[in-house]
């Protein structure tokens, strides 16, 4: 499937064969982290935090830093949306949206 209409059972796919069935540490942390948690997004890509050399931060966070937010969604390590919130509200203008988007969503849970 395109980048655009892969499924959450796509990317749970790819994870378990990049992640080396789990056994490397990891945090979906990008638009898809968002979708998971009920925020959709267009997005192009799939961001993974990972505890090696691709990827060792992430808007200036590291792994230790955000560990403490990383949650299990639908089989896949995401970061939560506090976690998300963290790294984007100071971040590009599409980060800044997605920070509103995910005040919103926490507001509205805490609400509701």
């Amino acid at each position: 499937p395109s980048a655009r209409r892969r499924s959450s059972r796509d990317v749970r796919s790819r994870l378990a064969t990049l992640t080396n069935g789990g056994r490397l540490e990891y945090a979906l942390i990008g638009g898809y982290a968002l979708a998971l948690q009920g925020i959709v997004r267009l997005t192009e890509d799939v961001d993974i935090l990972v505890t090696v050399d691709v990827m060792s931060s992430a808007s200036g966070f590291t792994w230790p830093q955000l560990l403490p937010y990383r949650r299990r969604v639908e089989g896949i390590n995401v970061l939560s949306l506090e976690g998300l919130l963290r790294m984007k509200e100071h971040g590009r203008l599409k980060d800044q949206a997605d920070a509103e988007a995910i005040r919103k969503a926490l507001a509205s849970t805490t609400a509701g």
